[in-house]
């Protein structure tokens, strides 16, 4: 007969009472949930929701709680998962309110026309909250100064009951806020209780598991989650040529480079790959970029922050790695051929700039690097009629890009030291909403007959208020304003967008994925100590400057491959080392925890 913990715990405590002959009542944890409201005007309210939801308050002897420890079956193991049971909503009448402060809404080109400053202006996020039952009240930092606005807050001391983005915006991160008692942690019983969807996608993987919580297993935050890992922007190269000239799609460099020298020829073209200021063409196919002081990326080769890699357990330093010097010397080597951009001071890599699309459009590029998203850019501007792209992976060997498909965790939210301990049950059910089924449909697909339907074989399809709105947006874009894709919480589909995606973007993203392992990824969400950040912020700058000024010298020939070694010495009396150890260290606990 299968038992619940609780009901085991229950009667050791009877028995306990029945051989002391007395009782008591142990005194609550700072991190565990009220079992009442407050007196006043809160206390209907708490009444109505655990009305609603039990697992709201404890469940009496005789009955189960909602929300309760996973059934222990004979042979089961110990670590077997621990599943919870789903919340009943709505969780109150609506009149519980808590205060959130938010990136403001990703809508490119939209932000302004469309009028929706904050995420409770999205029609998707009301119709959750009603059903919720709790009404969040939204304030924005701005795309431009958001920096400035949260450090004002910071500063008054007057804080949303929920931050967003700490690791984004506070000089420490987690660690430093935690510190200096802007945050609190969250007990994971608190949020196993209230928070039962998210809990059980973490249950369902212990990676994404120990990503999401801080060494003692607490949690300093919850994350946005993809419900699967891909890889959506890679490199195309212009299939027409590769027909003309009789080769294959190149996967390693050598066949890279034999296609390179063989279009410019054949072709009498100005260049073949672009190359942009960040130099960080064909970096990830010399193991370079896996991660970042800085973020993520792959802008190896000007030294945004300090770039490194894993090889077995070991983190590696980019720059100081063979395979950094060999790349730099590939670099130079198609700079003075012309097989990259000769004006790359002048251009810009990233996906919104447009100069990959008037490069692949005027002949001076073709080969380049965006997200699969800018397919149709891509293809509808040159105006060969053989004009046709591919997908492609290329790495010295190739074999496998081994940098990682990245994690399903992005953006984070945050309990305030200031909020309320009587409102943690109601924030963490309202964001507990956006990881059902239900939540995560509307926050990747929009409202069901308005933005989207079934058709009968089951697949989505979006309605023409998406694919032909009032706006004239491109359907992909506008289908931003009705779903909220880039909030800072909630379970985001990542198929939402194949519906835009013709068979060849499809097939794009296939192969990237498919060619990409995590054999050498480090972790994005690696966590440092506040000693150790003020380590990175006193050492990672100053060697970034050094290797952006002085890389771009190497690649063109304004410095001799002959004081390479001159350069390193330099490299590595910047504190090299230093760095290395910081980032072994949070290595190192990330997969003791």
């Amino acid at each position: 007969m299968k038992m619940r913990w609780p009901v085991y715990l229950l009667i050791l405590a009877m028995l306990l009472g029945l051989m002391t002959g007395c009782g008591g009542q142990a005194a609550p944890s700072a991190a565990t949930a009220p079992e009442s409201a407050s007196a006043g005007e809160a206390a209907p309210q708490e009444a109505a929701a655990q009305a609603e939801n039990p697992a709201a308050e404890a469940a009496p002897a005789e009955a189960e709680p909602a929300a309760s420890a996973t059934e222990e079956v004979p042979g089961e193991p110990e670590d077997a998962p621990d599943y919870r049971e789903p919340l009943s909503y709505p969780l109150a009448d609506g009149s519980v309110t808590f205060t959130i402060l938010h990136n403001e809404p990703a809508l490119g080109p939209m932000t302004g026309q469309m009028n929706m400053s904050t995420y409770g202006d999205f029609e998707s996020i009301a119709l959750g909250t009603e059903a919720i039952g709790v009404t969040p009240e939204w304030t924005s930092l701005s795309a431009w100064s958001g920096d400035t606005q949260f450090n004002l807050v910071v500063a008054s001391g007057d804080y949303p009951d929920v931050f967003t983005s700490i690791d984004k915006y506070y000089t420490g991160s987690f660690a430093k806020a935690l510190e200096d008692e802007v945050i609190v942690t969250i007990d994971p019983e608190l949020m196993a209780e209230n928070m039962p969807e998210y809990w059980n996608l973490l249950e369902d993987d212990p990676d994404l598991k120990r990503a999401v919580t801080v060494e003692d297993g607490e949690f300093a935050a919850w994350y946005s989650i993809f419900d699967k890992q891909i890889v959506n922007e890679g490199y195309f190269i212009r299939k027409d040529l590769l027909d003309k000239l009789g080769m294959g799609i190149p996967e390693s460099v050598n066949q890279l480079n034999d296609f390179a020298y063989a279009a410019k020829s054949e072709f009498g073209l100005q260049s073949v790959m672009m190359m942009a200021s960040d130099l960080a063409v064909m970096s990830e196919a010399f193991g370079l970029g896996s991660a970042s002081a800085a973020g993520t990326g792959t802008t190896v080769a000007t030294g945004a922050g300090f770039s490194y890699h894993r090889e077995g357990d070991q983190i590696v330093a980019d720059i100081t790695s063979e395979r950094y010097q060999t790349y730099v010397e590939q670099l130079h080597q198609w700079y003075a051929d012309g097989i990259v951009s000769q004006n790359f001071t002048e251009l810009d890599s990233g996906n919104f700039s447009g100069d990959m699309e008037a490069e692949l459009a005027a002949d001076r590029t073709v080969i380049c690097k965006t997200l699969v998203n800018s397919w149709d850019n891509l293809i509808t501007l040159n105006p060969d009629p053989d004009f046709e792209l591919s997908p492609m992976v290329v790495t010295m060997d190739g074999g496998n890009v081994h940098s990682g498909r990245g994690e399903r965790q992005f953006d984070s939210s945050s309990l305030s030291s200031t909020c309320d301990p009587e409102l943690y049950p109601y924030i963490l059910g309202w964001m507990n909403y956006w990881y059902t089924d239900e939540g995560a449909m509307l926050g990747s697909y929009g409202i069901q007959g308005v933005d989207y339907d079934y058709d009968e074989n089951g697949d989505i399809y979006y309605l023409e208020s998406i694919t032909q709105n009032e706006f004239g947006y491109p359907p992909m874009l506008y289908s931003r304003a009705r779903c909220f894709s880039g909030a800072a919480f909630g379970l985001m589909y990542q198929d939402r967008t194949v519906p835009f995606y013709t068979e060849t973007q499809t097939a794009c993203i296939d192969l990237w994925t498919s060619r990409t392992d995590d054999e050498e990824a480090v972790p994005q969400s690696l966590s440092l100590t506040t000693a150790e950040s003020e380590i990175v912020a006193q050492y990672a700058t100053d060697l970034a400057t050094y290797i952006s000024e002085e890389i771009p010298k190497f690649v063109t020939g304004a410095r001799d491959l002959a004081t390479w070694g001159d350069f390193m010495a330099t490299v590595e009396s910047m504190h090299v080392a230093e760095l290395t150890e910081v980032y072994q260290a949070a290595y190192d606990r990330y997969y003791e925890s």
